[in-house]
């Protein structure tokens, strides 16, 4: 279906991309996280060779850079997605671990993830939540109001009202005199020229 706007016509589309994130018409994340990782997930399988294979070190940056980058971005988002979308995820993630380090598929993933000094996703998702309830509660633009409403649940745990928010200068910063003690630093130079 379209809709026509005067000479153009603006089609609606089940998925849009924005800035890396596919979203979708019903809000399940499904699209952006089924295409998230799994062909990056074969870097590092074609590269976890036992005889061949890089270094558990370079394995484990190759992890973080490709799939866990690609996991976090935008997890605020689609964190709140249901809990066998976020397992997808979660598999690509261990699965990426699991190869950097060369753990056996029966390892459990506590071990696995201990091994590789990497958190497991939920605790990444928890405190990229909290930061991100933090800095829109503190932002001067007039949405302090928005982290009760996005993240109802945080604002019992994070107590965001004693946050203190920031404001902006309307006074141009080349007009701002600052000033400075300057004491110490002549102690210094004393002790540094010496008697």
């Amino acid at each position: 279906m379209s809709i026509s706007l005067g000479n153009y016509i603006i089609k609606n589309d089940k998925y849009i991309k924005i800035l890396g994130i596919t979203f979708d018409s019903k809000c399940s994340w499904a699209p952006h996280i089924r295409q998230a990782c799994t062909n990056r997930l074969n870097i590092i399988k074609m590269l976890s060779h036992t005889s061949w294979g890089a270094h558990l070190s370079v394995l484990l940056k190759i992890h973080k850079s490709l799939i866990l980058s690609k996991i976090d971005y935008g997890s605020p988002l689609f964190s709140s997605a249901i809990q066998c979308h976020l397992k997808k995820l979660e598999n690509i993630h261990n699965s990426g671990m699991r190869l950097a380090i060369g753990a056996f598929r029966s390892s459990p993933i506590d071990s696995i993830s201990n091994i590789a000094e990497i958190p497991s996703l939920s605790l990444e998702w928890a405190e990229q939540k909290s930061l991100l309830a933090a800095r829109i509660h503190r932002s001067p633009q007039g949405i302090s109001t928005s982290p009760n409403n996005l993240f109802s649940n945080l604002q019992a745990k994070l107590n965001l009202d004693q946050i203190i928010p920031s404001t902006i200068s309307l006074q141009p910063t080349w007009t701002i005199t600052l000033d400075i003690n300057l004491e110490l630093h002549h102690i210094g130079l004393a002790r540094a020229t010496g008697p």
